[in-house]
């Protein structure tokens, strides 16, 4: 083993420091400490991924089940992540061989494993293998009950971009948000975060179950793509969202080259059109106050620009989607919205219920004074908070 450290420091001496850190913590069995720096040796993107895989089979091998194998299982990810995109065979069995080791001893550290297992049958096109893995994975963290985000993290990574090949967007954009629930944002590389936040970008506007973007618009990856050729997505994205239909028609005519230059959006311009249009229905629900949720056809006509008989239709598909609940009456042309889709709301959603607390508690203070100056000697008085 010295003999393999000296040969591999000399062939790549800019490591030759730490190597020779490591090797005193090995002689003096510190574990702990060696798991860390080798950690860090494998993110700083000092070595190939091949030239890892050659140090762990020569040196991290002989002590893999004396570290902690949550540690052991971030390690194979981090070399993994390291080579060749078609090293995929050699890459699958790297992981697999330490699984076969782990599986027994540590569950958790064998899913982080098993999502690294199922990536590269991915990278290497086998869906029904990669499926099987992942479906494996999330029985097992099921069972578990409750396990570390970074096994959670593995798992949803893959099984995003799982349903990325499969066409799926409503389940990609939900799983890709788990993704990122279970990850700090600064363990993800600015090129990623933007590939990310693209991906996301569209299957929010293609998913035909997604009529609420706020979760994503919220999170701080959205703004990776602020300043980048791919701004014009953020843009929309916010207009949609506000269900603002004006704004959308200017985006859609002034990035008209990017849109048509992507056949998932320009094939798609009508169904889009009419999800910016029950997506402006939606805010015209929420800016009414509870009581009064009687809407006029016209009303709906004026803001989505829908003709008087296309109105009723928009309204049916709203309550087939089960974005709002309530009752058309047909005579009166109007509908009583007695639920609307719970939503994620933006500063500006936020500022308006915000105006709406503050009615409500100004009606509130009118009871009181009406009871105080009215009410028989049977009301009972409150103190002001």
């Amino acid at each position: 083993m010295n003999e393999y450290l000296k040969k591999f420091s000399s062939t790549h001496p800019h490591v030759a420091d730490t190597l020779e850190d490591i090797k005193n913590d090995y002689d003096k069995k510190m574990w702990h400490n060696i798991s860390d720096k080798i950690l860090n040796l494998v993110t700083e993107d000092q070595l190939s991924g091949l030239d890892l895989v050659d140090l762990y089979k020569n040196f991290i091998s002989s002590f893999e089940l004396r570290i902690n194998s949550l540690k052991l299982g971030k390690l194979i990810v981090e070399i993994s992540k390291k080579l060749p995109i078609d090293y995929h065979n050699d890459g699958y069995n790297f992981v697999e061989s330490i699984n076969d080791k782990l599986q027994k001893k540590d569950k958790e550290a064998s899913c982080i494993l098993k999502s690294e297992m199922a990536y590269w049958k991915l990278k290497g096109g086998d869906l029904s293998n990669c499926k099987k893995l992942l479906e494996q994975t999330k029985e097992t963290i099921t069972e578990l009950g409750f396990v570390d985000n970074y096994v959670n993290a593995c798992y949803y990574k893959v099984y995003a971009n799982y349903l990325k090949l499969m066409d799926d967007p409503n389940e990609f954009y939900k799983n890709q948000l788990l993704y990122l629930a279970y990850t700090k944002i600064e363990d993800v590389p600015l090129i990623e975060q933007q590939s990310i936040a693209f991906d996301l970008g569209i299957a929010a506007l293609l998913g035909d179950a997604i009529y609420n973007f706020g979760e994503f618009l919220q999170h701080p990856i959205v703004e990776s793509l602020n300043g980048t050729q791919a701004e014009w997505l953020y843009r929309l994205l916010k207009a949609f969202n506000r269900g603002d239909i004006k704004e959308y028609e200017q985006l859609m005519n002034t990035y008209q080259n990017e849109i048509n230059s992507r056949p998932a959006l320009s094939e798609k311009k009508e169904f889009l059109y009419e999800k910016v249009q029950l997506m402006c229905l939606m805010e015209l629900v929420f800016s009414k106050p509870a009581h009064d949720r009687n809407i006029h056809f016209s009303e709906v006509n004026q803001i989505t620009g829908k003709s008087e008989d296309e109105v009723e239709p928009l309204l049916l598909k709203a309550l087939s989607y089960d974005l709002i609940r309530g009752v058309i009456d047909g005579v009166q042309q109007s509908i009583h919205v007695r639920w609307a889709q719970p939503r994620v709301l933006d500063k500006d959603q936020i500022g308006t219920l915000r105006d709406k607390l503050g009615t409500w508690l100004d009606k509130v203070d009118e009871s009181l004074k009406f009871l105080k100056q009215h009410g028989s000697e049977d009301v009972v008085e409150t103190e002001e908070l």
